[in-house]
């Protein structure tokens, strides 16, 4: 029982201290994320692509590439343009047809391929959100039928019980079973739950009800996380 009470103490007075980060207003909010948005258009390449790596020390481009983050940038910026920070959408949009030429076909709808034998499902699930955010935004209808197909293809990816596989089996064309990630399925859910908004009745909310139900009620158990996954994808699902 000491060794236990040092433990925790130790723990609490060297590890697990509050945070204390001051008062901050609307306009400090607005500036930081204003000053997020500029550095993600000076350092976006004319192809779309973002600076990914970077080396702040000696000033050096550390290479690599993440297709999911790539897509999550484009929605963090629809949202910046929502948010009336207007530059961002020219940018977003630019790293949106970035990832429009590296559709493919998949599971009855398309993917974005992230150039493996199997793809991960968590760049199409984000560019849905990001595409969606710029419907919600625009009111246009341009990626509509992109929209669709990616939505076909993650339904293609839920398992019965609610599961969602993390990979897509490019030579099989289909779900690589067992295979989990801790964010892709919230992403997922968040994606379908988004398109029966924007599309009511064609389906997606019950595809996203599946998913939110194993959620809820399986998954960390299921798939054998301990702790439990502290979803944020998947909250916002569930409040979409």
């Amino acid at each position: 029982m000491a060794a236990w009470v040092a433990v925790l103490v130790g723990l609490r007075l060297f590890i697990l201290q509050p945070e204390r980060c001051g008062d901050v207003g609307a306009p400090e909010v607005r500036a930081a994320a204003t000053a997020a948005v500029n550095w993600l258009i000076r350092n976006q390449e004319p192809d779309g692509q973002w600076l990914y790596r970077y080396d702040a020390v000696n000033d050096r481009d550390l290479g690599g590439y993440n297709i999911a983050r790539h897509a999550g940038v484009a929605y963090s910026l629809y949202g910046a343009a929502a948010a009336d920070i207007t530059a961002a959408l020219k940018f977003a949009d630019r790293g949106s047809e970035w990832l429009r030429q590296r559709l493919v076909s998949a599971g009855g709808g398309v993917a974005v391929d992230d150039y493996g034998a199997t793809v991960g499902i968590g760049g199409s699930a984000l560019w849905a959100l990001a595409l969606g955010e710029r419907r919600l935004l625009t009111g246009e209808d341009l990626y509509d039928e992109e929209l669709r197909g990616l939505g076909r293809f993650l339904t293609s990816q839920i398992e019965p019980n609610g599961a969602v596989s993390e990979r897509w089996d490019s030579v099989a064309d289909a779900p690589v079973f067992g295979a989990y990630s801790p964010f892709f399925t919230g992403e997922a859910y968040f994606a379908l739950a988004r398109l029966e908004r924007l599309f009511p009745g064609e389906g997606w909310g019950e595809a996203a009800d599946r998913i939110g139900h194993y959620l809820a009620t399986e998954r960390d158990d299921a798939e054998g996380w301990f702790p439990a996954v502290s979803d944020h994808w998947g909250a916002y699902g569930l409040a979409e």
